[in-house]
């Protein structure tokens, strides 16, 4: 799903993040730049209020950025942030909450290393990525329920 999301919406690279007792933990990479995997890749990443995590915890809504380097966690020097924008290079993301009625259990998001929103379409496609993800998450859990 995550490959499809990238290079249907002309993005460099994306990440599937799941959500629980107020972290985010990288769950799947797709083409994500070796620095940033090097020196952050398997991080636990606790929301910036602010940032753009933070505000898909407070409005389990699809925040759109068009230029990282212009938010205020990055300007301040939030080390996450810093770090997605500096040893990643993104610049442009979109970011689909994955919700499970109204939980949030995780995120979708691809990411440009230049300046240059995604389309409506763009990001429609990925709050539909989001949704079999949500579908494919909850089918393993009932297979690993079934199994014990």
């Amino acid at each position: 799903m995550l490959e499809n999301a990238v290079r249907l919406c002309d993005a460099k690279f994306g990440t599937l993040e799941l959500y629980e007792g107020g972290a985010f933990q990288k769950a799947a990479l797709h083409n994500v730049p070796q620095a940033y995997v090097a020196a952050r890749g398997d991080a636990v990443i606790r929301p910036d209020p602010r940032g753009v995590l933070g505000r898909i915890v407070k409005t389990k809504e699809v925040v759109h950025t068009e230029d990282l380097r212009t938010t205020p966690p990055y300007l301040e020097g939030n080390p996450d942030v810093r770090a997605f924008a500096d040893l990643a290079g993104v610049r442009t993301l979109v970011t689909v909450p994955m919700l499970r009625e109204d939980e949030l259990i995780g995120v979708i998001a691809i990411y440009r290393q230049e300046v240059r929103p995604f389309t409506e379409k763009q990001v429609d496609l990925v709050k539909s990525f989001a949704r079999q993800a949500v579908i494919a998450i909850e089918n393993t859990r009932l297979l690993n329920e079934l199994r014990q």
